[in-house]
């Protein structure tokens, strides 16, 4: 008795042990990546986020990218036709929850002080403008949670263009200590790019590295982070604010930081006290259920979450051990849809915090849905009789007067077959400016090339760091061509319409549905 006794505690234990080391298995290999499981095993219904996908499709939503983990493991990951894998995108304002996060590591670590810090202090040489004791007053704590009172808003509901005055400065930090106070430190939240950069450049001042540096050496080396861009501005500071590109696979280790309380694979990457900080309601936005905390968004419902422009997002939703990541290039229209995903799809596929029974039909469709996306693109049409003008100005050069846009000049090639080609010359300054892409080392501004299709199907071309761009255009009458520009990783698309006068070129160049600049050009 005493012998099947000690089995059966020796047994017990043993699967104990097992249970343990089960348990403390990494939920992400350097070597394999994220642990990948069917829906099912997390507790999630296959048939529902199969159906998310045929809801994309139907509402022509424009995503790039699709992530979801639950209980640490990946249970879906969709890449749209023309991004891959290993497509990085920009994530725009998802930038500025890297930075809130770098400024909860840089405490930790002892870089930097307090969140009471006079921000001020910080740059004890320079005279500011403006100055009075709320100004004085301005703290860490309130450049964090976007309520230092100066005066500067970049949101939607009260746009001044703060960032753009700030790009066109040569000094942005001088910009920012200067601005007039329009209220007392900590009262209300100003949404501003300016003071995400602020942090950036405090990280430079107190870190004796630059922002990137930083990054790498205490975040992303740490979550095993390689293939990553933050872009700076001409001082050499990174924008804080925007300007970061990432694998999506590496946002969602952003989120997933966040629901294991800063713990990566057993390390403390950072402090529980920020992440329980971040997590908590630090002022109201906009209204009442929209709130903001350490430069993270908190929608309600359980919810957290850093979002860009055009549909970048990374979500984290402790109640249910889950974690979102969306890429997009959705338009101001659709750029809420991720959170009908959520709410109408996702939310409803958890129907358990166990194992489902397996479902593999369902598991099959779901796969296909997913495989489809990653192959989807137009059905090829006839390419209809190209109009005599397509001959007469084949090749020859378009040279535009002076523009925003830093055009200086284009050619359009034209054939019998189902494949056109573009040319564009760009003033590099202005291209720069212009596309937010203050290192375009990657790409010989003075030889861009596209090929454009004429079938109703995108030829796609590599673009600035690597990111896919998409052209086809068509002859909308005799003397317009209008080329449509799909560039995913980048969240926008633009159209050229080409309208031809004799010698005179009159370009429209539409920027998603709400910039339009007006190009004159000449054909020699």
């Amino acid at each position: 008795m005493h012998r099947k006794n000690l089995i059966v505690q020796g047994t017990f234990f043993l699967l104990l042990m097992l249970c343990l080391v089960a348990c403390s298995k990494p939920v992400y290999s350097p070597t394999r990546g994220w642990r990948t499981s069917t829906p099912e095993e997390q507790g999630m219904d296959s048939e529902i986020l199969a159906n998310m996908f045929d809801a994309i499709k139907e509402q022509g939503y424009d995503y790039d990218s699709i992530t979801i983990l639950r209980n640490g493991y990946m249970v879906v990951d969709a890449t749209f036709y023309p991004c891959r894998v290993d497509t990085k995108h920009f994530i725009y304002a998802v930038s500025k929850g890297i930075t809130g996060t770098l400024i909860g590591i840089a405490l930790e670590q002892g870089f930097i002080d307090s969140v009471d810090q006079s921000v001020l202090g910080f740059f004890p040489d320079r005279t500011v403008a403006n100055r009075d004791t709320n100004k004085e007053a301005i703290t860490l704590e309130h450049l964090v949670n976007m309520t230092a009172g100066l005066d500067c808003s970049d949101s939607r509901q009260t746009v001044s263009g703060s960032a753009l005055k700030m790009n066109q400065t040569d000094d942005w930090i001088q910009y920012m200590l200067d601005l007039p106070m329009v209220g007392v430190p900590g009262e209300s939240l100003a949404y501003c790019d300016g003071v995400s950069f602020l942090l950036s450049a405090i990280l430079q001042e107190t870190t004796g590295m630059t922002t990137s540096e930083f990054a790498q050496a205490y975040l992303f080396d740490p979550l095993d982070i390689s293939d990553v861009v933050w872009l700076e501005n001409p001082q050499g500071i990174a924008l804080g604010y925007s300007g970061l590109m990432m694998l999506p696979h590496d946002m969602a280790k952003m989120g997933y930081l966040y629901l294991n309380q800063g713990r990566w694979t057993g390390e403390q990457i950072i402090s529980e006290d920020w992440v329980e900080a971040t997590i908590q309601v630090q002022v109201s936005a906009f209204s009442a259920a929209y709130e903001f905390s350490n430069h993270w968004w908190i929608p309600g419902d359980g919810l957290y979450e850093s979002r860009g422009h055009a549909g970048q997002i990374i979500d984290f939703l402790p109640e249910y051990d889950l974690v979102l990541v969306f890429t997009s290039s959705l338009n101001r229209q659709h750029d809420i849809s991720p959170r009908g995903l959520l709410h109408t799809y996702i939310e409803p596929a958890i129907k358990s915090y166990r194992s489902l029974r397996p479902n593999p039909e369902a598991v099959e469709r779901l796969e296909d849905k997913i495989q489809q996306v990653a192959e989807s693109q137009e059905a090829a049409q006839a390419v209809s009789p190209l109009p005599a003008l397509a001959a007469q100005i084949s090749g020859k050069t378009i040279v535009f007067e002076a523009n925003p846009l830093g055009l200086q000049s284009t050619s359009l090639g034209f054939t019998e077959g189902s494949q056109a080609s573009m040319m564009w010359s760009l003033e590099p300054e202005r291209a720069e400016y212009l596309f937010t892409w203050p290192d375009l080392s990657s790409w010989d501004v003075g030889t861009l090339e596209w090929a454009v299709g004429l079938d109703d199907v995108c030829r796609v071309t590599a673009g600035p760091y690597g990111t896919p761009w998409a052209f086809k255009g068509l002859w909308a009458s005799d003397n317009m061509f209008v080329v449509e520009a799909d560039t995913p990783g980048n969240g926008f698309g633009f159209q050229l319409a080409f309208t031809f006068d004799d010698d005179r070129v009159d370009v429209a160049f539409q920027i998603e549905d709400y910039v339009v600049i007006d190009l004159i050009g000449k054909l020699e």
